[in-house]
């Protein structure tokens, strides 16, 4: 999560705001967001109309359908992450898992965590995924960047630092949690065109948990809304941030929008000529098409739903359908459908329902350490041919 306001802080201001001004006060509507014309296909503009024909709930559902069609594995990685993780002596032959040692030596698997770089347990579960695959063998590593580092400062991070480590392996795997989906697009939106293709057709899989890839509604609720509330929400945001006193929201304000609309964007293929892009997409899942926990991803989809009424089903930070690439984009894509938030690890894969991570439901102290699990999960259970070997 970008914000954590206590529940008592935040029951109090909304009780306060409601009480001053009214529901209107409060919730003012907020423009849509810029989108694509509505081009068949593009689940981001499908997901908005079904909820304002619908419900969130129904439109959630539809969505959840519909994202089969764009899944290039038709459904099979989801199901064999669910396997691996639900039984964790199972491997799929010929997975990535399974790779020898001289293979995985020469295997370069970079990651890019999303807000809050130092603090929380993100940065921790991220250093416990780098320290694991390292003993494993692979070529793992972060890309550090600045604490709240804008897009384009960011891609530049990614870009140096893909520009040391590529050298030294033969095929890359590109991981980004949350915001970290975004950096990487503005990445391959920007700087990654100068760099050498025999670097970049390196890069084979992109695999993104919960990734921020056509924008935040909740971000755009957070820096646009109107009111005592919205004024509340970014000074409690503020407050959050030591550093940086005068781009306190500057991240969160750059994340709003669909950086397919606001750039001219290249294919993916053309960029990454090899690249297969694996998607985990957060669905919210109690009855209402809200998520049920944690209470701050809650708060926010209700505050969105109620100021956005053009907007989709939300996982409580990202629109679900704003986590796959839109129509036109050649890349492969497989999605991993999971009900619950945007965390993941509180949530249960949608193909036989299963927990993404028990860890998670046994320990609130150590949960953090789902983020391992669901990883070993995916490595058991991805094809190594497609990641080049």
């Amino acid at each position: 999560m970008f914000v954590s306001i206590p529940k008592s802080t935040r029951l109090t201001a909304l009780t306060l705001c409601l009480g001053m001004t009214g529901l209107s006060g409060c919730l003012k509507t907020i423009q849509p967001l810029t989108a694509s014309p509505a081009v068949k296909g593009d689940l981001l503009v499908e997901s908005r109309l079904w909820r304002q024909k619908t419900s969130l709930a129904e439109a959630r559902d539809r969505l959840s359908e519909a994202l089969l069609s764009v899944d290039a594995s038709q459904g099979r990685l989801e199901k064999d992450i669910a396997h691996a993780n639900r039984d964790k002596s199972w491997i799929l032959p010929d997975s990535i898992h399974s790779l020898p040692r001289r293979d995985r030596e020469r295997t370069g698997i970079i990651l890019v965590l999303g807000f809050n770089q130092k603090e929380g347990d993100k940065p921790k579960m991220v250093k416990l995924i780098v320290e694991e695959l390292r003993k494993r063998g692979w070529q793992a590593s972060l890309v550090q960047l600045g604490e709240w580092g804008t897009p384009e400062e960011n891609a530049n991070a990614i870009d140096a630092h893909l520009r040391r480590e590529l050298p030294k392996v033969d095929r890359a795997i590109a991981v980004g949690f949350s915001k970290g989906g975004d950096d990487w697009v503005h990445w391959v939106l920007g700087p990654a065109r100068s760099m050498p293709l025999a670097e970049r057709e390196k890069i084979r899989v992109s695999l993104q948990f919960a990734p921020i890839l056509r924008g935040s509604a909740a971000a755009k609720w957070i820096t646009e809304t109107k009111g005592p509330l919205g004024a509340y929400i970014r000074n409690k945001v503020r407050k959050t941030r030591e550093s940086h006193e005068d781009r306190r929201l500057e991240d969160v304000a750059a994340i709003a929008n669909d950086p397919w609309v606001e750039h001219p964007v290249p294919l993916w293929k053309e960029i990454l000529p090899h690249l297969t892009a694996v998607h985990f997409v957060a669905l919210p899942d109690d009855e209402k098409g809200l998520p049920s926990a944690p209470s701050d991803f809650r708060l926010f989809s209700k505050l969105v739903a109620w100021g956005m009424p053009w907007s989709g089903p939300l996982d409580g930070l990202v629109e679900s359908a704003a986590q796959v690439f839109p129509p036109g984009e050649t890349t492969p894509q497989w999605v991993v459908r999971v009900r619950g938030s945007h965390a993941l690890l509180n949530g249960r894969y949608v193909q036989g329902g299963d927990r993404t991570s028990e860890l998670y439901w046994k320990s609130e102290e150590e949960g953090w350490r789902g983020g391992l699990e669901m990883m070993d999960a995916f490595m058991r259970a991805f094809p190594r041919a497609t990641a080049g070997w």
